[in-house]
């Protein structure tokens, strides 16, 4: 299991900018996706799979999760379901190639997983740095490309 950050958890409460998490098995999508968050001037944990992920869940506490689903051991979904009991104010963001499919399944009930978004890959860096930004700082997400799962 394999937590990358460049920074040890911290107290948001300080005035400290709260971390964001990005859990993908591809290490490319992965960095790219973090790198870009981080040129944004957020502090982001990564997590190569969902175990890690969940770890880094329970350590960090991030206020936007950005979860691949398909992943090996624990999917995304799965991951969703379990962030919300670790972390009920945690914001989560499925990235898929299938995001149709998410949006139609039953495990995008807000029952199930609370509310997230889903963006299809491949997405535009962007827009997700604006989203996670908008996040972090507690303003409502912008943005055409997002859109509710459930």
């Amino acid at each position: 299991m394999q937590l990358a950050s460049t920074e040890s958890p911290g107290n948001t409460n300080r005035g400290v900018m709260p971390w964001i998490l990005v859990a993908d098995d591809d290490v490319s999508v992965r960095s790219e996706l973090s790198d870009y968050l981080r040129y944004q001037g957020l502090r982001v944990v990564e997590a190569e799979n969902g175990l890690a992920a969940l770890e880094a869940i329970k350590r960090f506490e991030p206020c936007l999760i950005f979860l691949d689903v398909r992943m090996p051991g624990m999917d995304g979904i799965s991951v969703a379901e379990r962030a919300k009991s670790l972390s009920p104010e945690t914001k989560v963001v499925v990235m898929s190639g299938y995001a149709d499919e998410i949006r139609r399944s039953h495990l995008a009930n807000r029952a199930n997983t609370g509310a997230f978004w889903v963006i299809e890959k491949p997405f535009p860096l962007r827009i997700v740095g604006k989203f996670a930004q908008d996040i972090c700082c507690g303003r409502a997400p912008t943005g055409g490309a997002w859109q509710r799962a459930a």
